[in-house]
């Protein structure tokens, strides 16, 4: 049953161990919400673009070495509660992970000067502190505050200089990203207007995490990129609203409010809609 992988919690905590097929390492690690959020206050308080340049998120492989701590162990990410906070029986599938779906700003880099950083700190505490209340005015949409962070520049192994181990691991997290957007327990964030003072460019990563590419450098907004588009759609496959939980798949443009889902595709239409979106690889 090619559903059950999509509701099977298994199915994602095998792809944050390391594994043989991903060249002994992770495919993926998830980032801790809170160092994030520290990493954006730091941006804030930096006065020129040479400040903001050091602060920029570096590359998994990068971070590992300078901060391990950055990043949630496997069995940490699977001792994160799950559900709203009453416990709410039918929000017990409910993990506290969230999957950004964003533009990269630059060929070589997502985030340069920290733009995409300072906007998505910006929209994840937007989403924990807007609240609808249940008939015993319980808050019960609030996006929890701790939470385990998809964000492709850290959580796969990116290019230069790549090792063949690192390469093994981003081959496989390329198969396994999808999965991430698309589970039945994950929350999709998708960051689709560019941050203030930033840009994206049409040579980047689009969410798939390898930079480079042979497209013009212009502006190609989020709807017409490759990876944004499609892990926007497949977040929709599994994913239920419930009136007990955060939304799912939450808009920044509209934080506060489930995204509406668009209407199911067929695999040959599927295709469609990706041919003309600018990717810089095939999966």
């Amino acid at each position: 049953n090619p559903y059950s992988e999509l509701t099977n919690l298994s199915s994602l905590f095998v792809h944050l161990r390391p594994a043989k097929d991903s060249g002994g390492l992770a495919k993926v690690k998830l980032l801790r919400s809170e160092w994030l959020v520290a990493r954006a206050q730091k941006l804030r308080e930096a006065k020129t673009d040479a400040q903001r340049a050091a602060l920029a998120l570096p590359r998994r492989q990068d971070l590992e070495q300078s901060d391990p701590n950055a990043f949630y162990t496997p069995e940490e990410v699977e001792m994160l509660p799950r559900g709203n906070e009453y416990g709410s029986a039918r929000t017990r599938h409910l993990l506290h992970v969230v999957c950004v779906s964003y533009a990269w700003e630059t060929p070589t880099h997502p985030d340069p000067l920290g733009h995409v950083i300072l906007h998505l700190a910006d929209q994840l505490q937007r989403a924990q502190n807007i609240t609808i209340k249940d008939a015993r005015g319980n808050d019960y949409r609030k996006l929890p505050e701790r939470l385990g962070i998809f964000f492709d520049w850290v959580s796969v192994t990116q290019a230069d200089k790549r090792d063949m181990a690192e390469q093994a691991a981003f081959d496989a997290a390329l198969r396994a990203s999808c999965l991430f957007f698309a589970h039945a327990s994950t929350t999709t964030l998708v960051l689709a207007q560019p941050p203030r003072g930033g840009k994206a460019s049409g040579k980047t990563g689009d969410g798939g995490g390898e930079s480079g590419g042979a497209m013009a450098e212009s502006a190609v907004p989020y709807a017409q990129r490759g990876w944004p588009t499609f892990e926007r759609r497949v977040a929709f496959l599994a994913k239920k609203s419930l009136t007990e939980a955060w939304p799912q798949v939450i808009d920044s443009r509209s934080i506060g409010g489930p995204m509406c889902p668009p209407p199911p595709l067929t695999i040959e239409a599927f295709r469609t809609l990706l041919h003309p979106k600018k990717f810089t690889r095939q999966r």
